[in-house]
């Protein structure tokens, strides 16, 4: 399994979102097979979303996607914790989240 992690990095307001789900979307349209994941801030889980839906649905007339999932750190950390068979956890605190970021951005 290969996977690729991107940084999109720029001022306010340069289009770092839109080319995020633009990407994304065009990337999961043309291999419907691949589960692709982004990952933000627990806060912007559902503007993320329902960006991707209308974008989703201008682009490709599609109101929906099934190979796309947006998670906040938090429910990351749950996913990895039910993969791994830990039972008993509790939200990661600031300086993990900190840290898994630069573990995954090194």
């Amino acid at each position: 399994m290969s996977s690729t992690f991107e940084i999109y990095a720029g001022a306010s307001m340069s289009g770092k979102t839109c080319r995020l789900c633009r990407d994304v979307l065009k990337e999961a349209s043309e291999s419907p097979d691949k589960n692709y994941m982004i990952v933000i801030p627990e806060q912007a889980a559902n503007a993320y979303e329902k960006k991707l839906i209308s974008m989703n649905q201008e682009m490709y007339g599609r109101p929906g996607f099934m190979n796309i999932d947006i998670v906040g750190f938090n429910r990351l950390a749950y996913r990895v914790y039910g993969e791994m068979g830990v039972k008993d956890t509790s939200a990661i605190e600031e300086y993990e989240k900190s840290m898994l970021i630069r573990v995954v951005a090194g």
